[in-house]
């Protein structure tokens, strides 16, 4: 929901990788955001399916998180919301293991 904050599973579940989300507000995507963005990211095939419904040209720069973690084919990473403080930390290293191949393609290494 607009303007929700992280909640504190969500911050403790990060703390091990020295991230900080405590200030996060979570804002509603909307068109200017994807048309001014150079790289859109989503957590679930669902999500990736509505940024790419909202633009055309949104398309060629929105991926799936997964889709650069090497080890492993795409998949999606699940909101914790609602679960345990497991469910987060386990997303938490989903979304860990993603960074180093979205780092990659950002430096246009990959």
């Amino acid at each position: 929901m607009h303007g929700n904050r992280a909640t504190d599973l969500a911050v403790q579940a990060v703390q091990d990788y020295g991230v900080d989300i405590s200030a996060h507000r979570a804002r509603r995507l909307n068109r200017s955001m994807i048309t001014e963005a150079d790289l859109i990211l989503a957590m679930e095939q669902y999500h990736l399916m509505v940024i790419r419904s909202m633009l055309m040209f949104g398309a060629g720069k929105s991926h799936l998180l997964s889709d650069f973690d090497s080890s492993q084919a795409s998949y999606d990473v699940p909101d914790p919301i609602g679960g345990d403080l497991d469910l987060y930390i386990e997303s938490a290293k989903l979304i860990h293991d993603c960074l180093g191949g979205v780092y990659m393609h950002i430096e246009g290494k990959e």
